[in-house]
């Protein structure tokens, strides 16, 4: 069997498929308008504390129901919009085209459901092959000499370059972090000089590891399309049988990681504040925010963002859209 790799929502984000492959016609493809969502127990009474289930059984343009499953799926239940009220769904990937949603039910009063399909099986495929391509992006980073201010650039990448000795190439790669990083040596410099990289964007390169075909896959009406849930009866959620714990019985969430109390996704949003549901989230004033980073360099990892800095030291952090691949 084909190598599945599991993502934090529970779906998945495989099969790997090694060499060229053919990709399926459109017509083959999950189809966002003919996947259907079917409410389970729909005519129980939900309460606060309850679980609400949804099916969902992908199908592709021509109403075939799907085989396999590898569809990415964003389940989320919205409330009251005035009191800005959210929530994840958990979904569960059958592996045979069909998928279940859990949504925990965290508040009084209507609800509605959210699912969108963000990538069919089909593109997914096509990124987990994609990202296996090592060296598919171009770093350049400035090598600087302290004393001389001789500067030399080189290119760096990701991985080991094949074509060149690893004696020729700085390795910066850290293994706690599971990160590799090599650069070009410098000629006439230590690899410790280095200074500063730079993304150069190649387009034309990362498009050239996907066929014409596979491209309309990360295209309308296949990319971030909403499902149709079509509840004829709107969904209400009644107070609880037995009193629910409130923040206050819960323990602190600590700042550790890797506790079991970490909140995750086990909550929901409320009047713009995170509610975690096993534990006490510490709520932060701007004061509180502006003391603890003032003098502190912050860095990010994995996300494309721009970064501006906006009054009494404050820091924003802008997420840019950038390409699927």
């Amino acid at each position: 069997m084909p190598k599945r790799v599991f993502v934090a929502n529970g779906t998945t984000l495989g099969p790997a498929t090694p060499g060229k492959v053919t990709p399926p016609s459109l017509d083959q493809v999950t189809c966002p308008s003919k996947t259907k969502i079917v409410v389970l127990n729909r005519d129980r009474l939900f309460r606060q504390g309850d679980v609400l289930e949804v099916r969902v059984t992908a199908r592709d343009a021509e109403g075939r129901p799907k085989a396999h499953g590898g569809d990415f799926f964003r389940a989320r239940l919205i409330g009251n919009l005035t009191l800005q009220e959210s929530s994840a769904g958990d979904v569960t990937d059958h592996d045979n085209g069909s998928y279940t949603v859990q949504f925990p039910l965290y508040w009084v009063g209507g609800v509605s459901i959210r699912i969108q399909l963000v990538h069919p099986s089909e593109a997914v495929e096509v990124l987990q092959r994609v990202r296996e391509v090592p060296n598919k992006r171009t770093f350049h980073c400035t090598f600087v000499g302290v004393k001389t201010g001789v500067t030399e650039e080189r290119q760096c990448f990701s991985a080991p370059y094949p074509n060149l000795p690893l004696h020729q190439q700085c390795d910066f790669s850290k293994a706690d972090a599971n990160g590799t990083w090599f650069c070009e040596r410098p000629e006439k410099l230590p690899c410790n000089s280095i200074s500063k990289c730079i993304f150069i964007f190649n387009n034309a390169k990362l498009m050239g590891l996907v066929s014409q075909e596979e491209k309309k896959f990360f295209k309308k009406p296949y990319l971030e399309e909403e499902l149709e849930a079509n509840l004829s009866v709107p969904i209400r959620v009644h107070p609880p049988a037995v009193r629910m714990p409130s923040p206050a019985d819960l323990k602190a969430c600590p700042g550790n990681e890797s506790s079991s109390l970490t909140p995750g996704t086990q909550g929901h949003w409320s009047r713009g504040v995170w509610k975690s549901s096993i534990c006490n989230v510490r709520i932060f004033k701007t004061t509180d925010v502006q003391r603890c980073l003032a003098n502190k360099t912050v860095y990010l990892h994995g996300a494309l963002c721009a970064l501006s800095t906006v009054s009494n030291g404050v820091v924003a952090v802008n997420s840019s859209k950038h390409p699927p691949l």
